[in-house]
């Protein structure tokens, strides 16, 4: 989706326009400079004495450890990434070693010395594990509602009586290819 430009030599130039990579780029700036400005606002209202966030990878994430950071207030972050998960560049690396330095504590799921994060400058001694629970008592009670109100609520959302639902990211490590 490009638009004309104007006539050069004859031929007309096209443009990217807002849908190509440059407005690609500017429409995440954009998102992320949003989503910093409601982080810091809502975090300033309420006044926390810590937060507890996503990981720096996400722009809410890297919000809360900056307000953090600049507030000095404590932070702690849960995040399931592992350095062997998605490889880096060295660069980047040394980029997410230095916000670390930020962060009090990180929760991760399964046992904290799962995955070795000093890579990223994090000790041993400021990872816990647990970020994987779930209450199971709950989740059975909202199966058995669910189950009682089956037909009415996939008649309300207009599906069939047999379907796939997926939640989760659509990317390659996550295999949806082969579970599909």
């Amino acid at each position: 989706g490009g638009q004309a430009a104007g006539d050069v030599n004859g031929k007309v130039r096209v443009s990217a326009g807002a849908s190509g990579p440059a407005g690609l780029r500017r429409r995440r700036r954009r998102r992320k400079a949003q989503v910093l400005a409601a982080v810091f606002r809502e975090l300033d209202t309420i006044r926390p004495d810590a937060v507890l966030c996503g990981a720096v990878a996400f722009p809410s994430g890297a919000a809360a450890i900056r307000w953090c950071s600049t507030r000095r207030k404590a932070c702690v972050v849960f995040d399931d990434a592992r350095p062997a998960d998605v490889p880096r560049s060295r660069l980047t690396n040394l980029v997410k070693s230095i916000i670390h330095r930020n962060v009090g504590a990180f929760i991760r799921p399964g046992r904290p010395d799962d995955t070795d994060l000093s890579l990223w400058g994090i000790p041993r001694d400021r990872t816990f594990g647990g970020l994987n629970v779930v209450n199971n008592d709950r989740i059975a009670k909202l199966d058995r509602t669910i189950r009682e109100r089956a037909e009415m609520e996939r008649s309300h959302l207009g599906l069939p009586d047999k379907f796939f639902l997926g939640v989760g990211r659509q990317v390659p490590k996550k295999n949806w290819s082969a579970l599909l």
